[in-house]
């Protein structure tokens, strides 16, 4: 059985996942880039979504958008539209 290893770079703008398995590190890709915004968004139906979806929801909703999630590790909560979202489920 191989083993393999999950790191993710949950950056301040941008975040990125590698998996590492045999000697060989593969970028992972999501929607065909290798870098996806951090960012993320309470839709309307209070589901949380990240990325690109979220980015696009700041010209909309820019009230249930945080771009920069990474600036909350260590608080309790971030208000997104009004209502307090767990930093770790973001």
């Amino acid at each position: 059985m191989a083993q393999w290893c999950l790191g993710v770079d949950l950056g301040t703008s941008f975040s990125a996942g590698v998996i590492a398995a045999e000697g060989r590190f593969d970028v992972l890709e999501v929607e065909g880039e290798r870098r996806i915004p951090s960012a993320v968004m309470l839709d309307e139906h209070g589901t949380l979504v990240a990325g690109r979806i979220a980015q696009r929801g700041i010209a909309l909703n820019p009230e249930r958008v945080e771009r920069n999630p990474k600036r909350y590790v260590g608080r309790g909560r971030m208000l997104l539209g009004g209502v307090p979202v767990a930093v770790a489920d973001a």
